[in-house]
C-alpha cells in the first residue's frame, strides 16, 4: 500500500496531481469534516486554517462529497427510524 503524500509542495512529492501532498488531502478533509456536520448545502465563510486558505478548491470539493455522505447517511438510517 503506498504512503501518503507528505510533502509541504507538490515539488516535494514524487507524482503531481490530485491529492499529491499533504496539504491538499488536510484541506480536503477538512471540508469533508464540515460537509458532514453541517445541515447547509453550501459552504459559508472558509475556515480560517491554513491549509485550506492554500487550496479553497480541495476544501470546497470535500464539503460537497461530505454533505452527499451526510444525505446518504440520513437517508439509509432515516427510513429505518421512521
Amino acid at each position: 500500500m503506498p504512503d501518503l503524500p507528505d510533502g509541504a509542495t507538490e515539488d516535494e512529492t514524487e507524482r503531481d496531481g490530485f491529492l499529491s501532498y499533504a496539504i491538499e488531502w488536510h484541506a480536503f478533509a477538512h471540508g469533508v469534516y464540515d460537509g458532514m456536520r453541517t445541515p447547509k448545502a453550501r459552504p459559508g465563510e472558509l475556515p480560517d486554517i491554513e491549509d485550506v486558505q492554500q487550496e479553497p478548491h480541495y476544501f470546497k470539493g470535500g464539503y460537497v462529497i461530505g454533505t452527499l455522505l451526510q444525505l446518504l447517511i440520513l437517508a439509509a438510517f432515516g427510513s429505518a427510524l421512521f
